[in-house]
Formats: structure tokens, C-alpha cells, sequence
């Protein structure tokens, strides 16, 4: 790997945020901790390396954090301890991914108040890349996005920002 190289820009040059289907939240997410314990091991690996001891995943917990509790409460899974962790681990996740690979599937329509139709046929910026939205035309149209979670209106959008503010296809998971 080559060493980072810090580049500023230069003097009156404009750098700009161009992700705008990050402004969306992850809709669900897992926290993961477990713990281990050193089992002593005398293993020699080429010259000068010697394994002193090997860790065994003895217990496990994950927390599973919803933006949307309508489809599923934000949740503390119970601790596990035990010989087998590293197995009952794996497995729970495993009926986890299930779970979720369903749930991402979910598309609620969209549902307007009267207040979301106004602010819709009012908006004269897209909420997602904050510029002006212009009269529709094939290349830039305007739509009302809308959390297929839910089917909350979010705001006025280009269509092609509102494309890439796609559905989640996975649940990010952090140890």
C-alpha cells in the first residue's frame, strides 16, 4: 500500500458533497461485542514466530438498532455464554439474515396529508442535493420521494437523486 497523501484543494476551487443518497438513514443496524478466553498453544510457524496462545470465543451479545419500529423494535439480544458461543453466534445470525432479507423488501406506497401535497407542488429545492428544482423536462424530473419504510413523504427530489436513495440491501453490522 502506498502512504496517504493529504491534497487540499486549491485556493478558489469549490468542493462539493455529491452523495446525496447518503442523507437517508441505514434503516436497521447490529452491534456486536463477544468475548474470548487465551487457551494456551506451542505452535511454530517459520523462523521466529511462535504461537504462545489461541483465543476461543466464549460469550456474545448484539444489539439491534430500527429507524422504524413499526417493523421491528429496537432490541438488546440476551448475552450468551458458553462453550459453544462461536456456534450459537453464527446460528442466531444466521435467522437473523433471514429476518432482515425479508424486511428490506418492504415497500409501503406512499402516503400524502394534504400539508405533503402542498409543500410537494410548493418545493422549489430538491431536500436530497438542496438544488433548485426546475421545470420537469425528461432529463430532471421531479418526484415526491417517500420512505418505503413507512410511506412518509420525505420531500421534493430530482428523480435520478431519488433513484440512487434506493433501498438498503443490507443491514450494516459493527463489532
Amino acid at each position: 500500500h502506498k502512504p496517504s497523501l493529504i491534497k487540499m484543494p486549491e485556493e478558489n476551487q469549490i468542493v462539493e458533497f455529491k452523495n446525496f443518497q447518503r442523507k437517508v438513514r441505514v434503516p436497521f443496524s447490529i452491534y456486536a461485542d463477544f468475548e474470548a478466553i487465551n487457551q494456551e498453544c506451542n505452535i511454530t510457524r517459520g523462523k521466529g514466530t511462535s504461537v504462545v496462545a489461541k483465543q476461543k470465543m466464549c460469550s456474545y451479545s448484539f444489539y439491534i438498532h430500527s429507524n422504524y419500529p413499526n417493523l421491528i423494535q429496537s432490541m438488546l439480544i440476551e448475552p450468551y455464554l458458553g462453550e459453544d458461543a462461536t456456534e450459537k453466534f453464527v446460528n442466531e445470525l444466521n435467522v437473523w439474515e433471514e429476518y432482515f432479507q425479508r424486511l428490506l423488501k418492504t415497500n409501503i406506497p406512499i402516503s400524502m396529508t394534504e400539508e405533503d401535497t402542498f409543500n410537494f407542488q410548493n418545493a422549489s429545492h430538491c431536500w436530497l442535493c438542496e438544488k433548485r428544482l426546475t421545470p420537469n423536462n425528461n432529463k430532471n424530473t421531479t418526484v415526491a420521494d417517500h420512505d418505503h419504510y413507512n410511506g412518509k413523504y420525505r420531500g421534493a427530489a430530482h428523480n435520478k437523486y431519488n433513484l440512487r436513495a434506493k433501498h438498503q440491501t443490507f443491514v450494516p453490522f459493527y463489532f
